[in-house]
C-alpha cells in the first residue's frame, strides 16, 4: 500500500474544511447517548368525586326488627323473623390519610383483626358510589362489605392498595379500568359472569366449580410488588357479576367554542 503523499493529504484537508459546517457532526461519546423516551402510557379519567365530606374509618350498620316467631311447637330456641331493612344508599369519598378522633369511631368489631377504612354490614341490600383519593398513608385501605345484594361501584383507587372484602347473596360490582389487582371469588362458577372487557385483562389461575382466583391486569406483575397490589375478595350464595366503572364523558368540543357560560340550571 502506497502512502498518500503530503499534496494528497492537503487536498482532503482542503475538501473538508470547504464542506458547510452543518455537513460535519461529531459523535458524541457513548456515556452522553440518551434513550428513545417510551410511548407515554394511556391515562384514564375518572369521574370526579361528588361534592361532599371526605371520610375515613367509616362504619354503617342496619339489621331489620324481629317481626315474630315462627310456629315449632316445641322448640325454644327458634329464632324471630327478622324484617328487612331498608337498602344502604350512599356516595362515599374515602381518604385514607384523614386523621378522626378516636371519640368519634365506632367500637372496633370482634370479627375485624382490623379496623376497615369503610365498613357497611347489613341484613338488607347495599347500593354505594365509592371514590378513594390519593393518600400518603403507608397501609393498605381496607373496605369490608356484607350484605344481601350489594352493589358497588368503585370510581377511583387512589395510590394504595386496596383490601376489598365482600360477602353477600348477589354482587353486581363495577370496578375501574386502572384495576391492577388479585381477585377471588367463592360462588357457584356457572353464576359468575364478566363483561368482554373485563375477560380481555383477566388471567384465570384456579378455576373450579365453587369459584375462582385470577388476575386483573398485567398477569405478569401477579408476583411482583405492585405499586397497586390490590386484592378483591368476594363470597357470594348466589351470583356475581363483574364490570367497569363507566368513564367520565369528554366535554364536546363545540363548548369551547360557545361564548356564553353555561347556566347553573344547564349543570
Amino acid at each position: 500500500m502506497v502512502a498518500p503523499t503530503s499534496s494528497a493529504r492537503e487536498q482532503v484537508q482542503h475538501d473538508v474544511a470547504s464542506l458547510p459546517a452543518t455537513s460535519v457532526q461529531a459523535v458524541p461519546p457513548e456515556s452522553t447517548l440518551q434513550p428513545t423516551p417510551a410511548a407515554p402510557v394511556k391515562s384514564i379519567t375518572h369521574p370526579p368525586p361528588p361534592p361532599i365530606a371526605r371520610s375515613n374509618w367509616v362504619c354503617v350498620a342496619r339489621k331489620g326488627k324481629p317481626t315474630g316467631f315462627p310456629d315449632f311447637s316445641g322448640n325454644s330456641g327458634a329464632q324471630p323473623i327478622m324484617s328487612i331493612p331498608e337498602p344502604i344508599l350512599g356516595s362515599y369519598v374515602l381518604d385514607p390519610s384523614l386523621n378522626v378522633a378516636p371519640e368519634l369511631l365506632a367500637p372496633m368489631s370482634s370479627d375485624d383483626k382490623q379496623r376497615p377504612n369503610l365498613k357497611i354490614k347489613s341484613t338488607g341490600d347495599i347500593d354505594v358510589d365509592l371514590w378513594v383519593l390519593p393518600s400518603t398513608a403507608a397501609t393498605t385501605t381496607f373496605i369490608v362489605l356484607n350484605g344481601r345484594t350489594v352493589k358497588l361501584r368503585l370510581h377511583s383507587m387512589g395510590t394504595r392498595p386496596l383490601d376489598i372484602r365482600i360477602s353477600c347473596s348477589g354482587l353486581h360490582m363495577q370496578i375501574p379500568r386502572d384495576f391492577v389487582g388479585a381477585l377471588g371469588i367463592e360462588a357457584d362458577a356457572n353464576q359468575i359472569t364478566f363483561t368482554p372487557p373485563v375477560k380481555k385483562e383477566l388471567a384465570i389461575f384456579h378455576d373450579a366449580v365453587n369459584g375462582m382466583s385470577a388476575f386483573i391486569g398485567n398477569s405478569t406483575q401477579a408476583g411482583g410488588d405492585l405499586p397497586q397490589g390490590s386484592k378483591i375478595e368476594i363470597e357470594s350464595s348466589n351470583f356475581v357479576s363483574v364490570s367497569f366503572v363507566a368513564l367520565a364523558k369528554a366535554e364536546p368540543f363545540w363548548r369551547s367554542l360557545w361564548p356564553f357560560k353555561r347556566s347553573s340550571r344547564e349543570r
